[in-house]
């Protein structure tokens, strides 16, 4: 890298690879930030379109270029990025995205006035196939708590204190593709503070080229491997139908399981008395995320069903479970005009 007066606190990480219809402006973005004191280190891995040509167009002094030898992958060439990174930050960026312009400057004024936090994160703005905007929770025990669940803090948008990772040998791995940021922020867990803004810095687009636009099916099988592991890190080591329960409270799936309310209940309570032996997570937290996930499970299950379905179990806290469960089961029975 290029010696510099004063190194900068900040290396911006971009892999690139086949994107030269969306390169210019997700590097234009990243030059016109109002904060301008950084390196902006951009891995090709072994791109076969023009991106190479549309990256050495640009002479700004701030960009370091370097192309692998040979193709790696995201994580492959995220890690190559970060092996060479020794400024302050990381801050994420892909290569067809686009940053809003006042970006670098929240999250490096965040990070310097807040030393316990080692990951921060923005809301983003998706664009292209999918127009829909995501937020996050905002505080450390809501986003540790959040994280056996699933990611609850956004990748590309986000801001990573260098040492975090380093200093305890944390880099991205290979075994959970389209997932690694999951992976990242899970190990992250035990050794630093998170943090995230609902502010939109951020827009992600959504194309054709996406991995998950492409490979759909694949989807289910990701976060079954990636699952599996974060329950046995946490203690557990599920069956196949407990493991389709816990997706199931963070995404949509097409798997029917039998009786879904009642073995929901029964999962969400072993995971309530094993993080009082373990104290993994925020217990408050913890117990605040399970409440929610619960009380959306009656707002997901098919209308016509014959499992207990009672969207009104707020209504009276006094009624215990079982006999919500009999009495939702009956209520729906009698909608459906069922005897039984």
């Amino acid at each position: 890298m290029a010696a510099y007066p004063t190194k900068p606190l900040v290396t911006v990480l971009m892999t690139v690879y086949n994107v030269e219809q969306y390169l210019r402006e997700a590097i234009d973005s990243i030059l016109n930030q109002t904060y301008t004191d950084f390196i902006f280190l951009i891995i090709n891995d072994c791109s076969q379109d023009n991106s190479e040509e549309v990256i050495k167009s640009y002479t700004d002094p701030r960009i370091q270029y370097f192309k692998n030898e040979k193709n790696l992958g995201l994580t492959g060439a995220l890690n190559v990025g970060v092996r060479m990174i020794d400024t302050k930050y990381i801050i994420r960026m892909d290569a067809d995205d686009i940053s809003v312009l006042n970006r670098f400057e929240i999250l490096v004024n965040f990070m310097e006035s807040h030393a316990d936090v080692g990951v921060f994160s923005s809301g983003l703005q998706r664009f292209g196939a999918d127009n829909s905007k995501w937020q996050f929770p905002q505080n450390n025990d809501d986003i540790k708590a959040n994280l056996l669940f699933g990611p609850c803090i956004a990748h590309a948008p986000a801001i990573i204190r260098t040492a975090v990772m380093k200093d305890n040998n944390i880099y991205y791995r290979e075994l959970y593709k389209q997932m690694e940021d999951y992976d990242l922020w899970y190990r992250l867990l035990p050794y630093t503070n998170f943090a995230n803004i609902h502010d939109i810095l951020y827009m992600y687009r959504i194309a054709t080229h996406n991995y998950t636009v492409m490979n759909p099916e694949a989807g289910l099988d990701r976060k079954k491997a990636i699952y599996q592991w974060i329950l046995e890190t946490f203690g557990i080591d599920p069956t196949e139908e407990e493991l389709l329960l816990h997706i199931s409270l963070n995404y949509k799936i097409k798997e029917d399981i039998t009786d879904k309310v009642t073995k929901t209940r029964v999962w969400l309570d072993k995971l309530i008395a094993l993080n009082l032996k373990n104290n993994y997570f925020p217990h408050a937290a913890l117990l605040k995320q399970i409440d929610t996930r619960w009380n959306q499970l009656f707002f997901t299950l098919p209308a016509k069903s014959n499992k207990s379905v009672f969207t009104f179990i707020k209504l009276n806290k006094g009624i215990s479970f079982i006999q919500w469960s009999y009495l939702g089961k009956f209520m729906v029975n009698k909608m459906l005009g069922r005897k039984k």
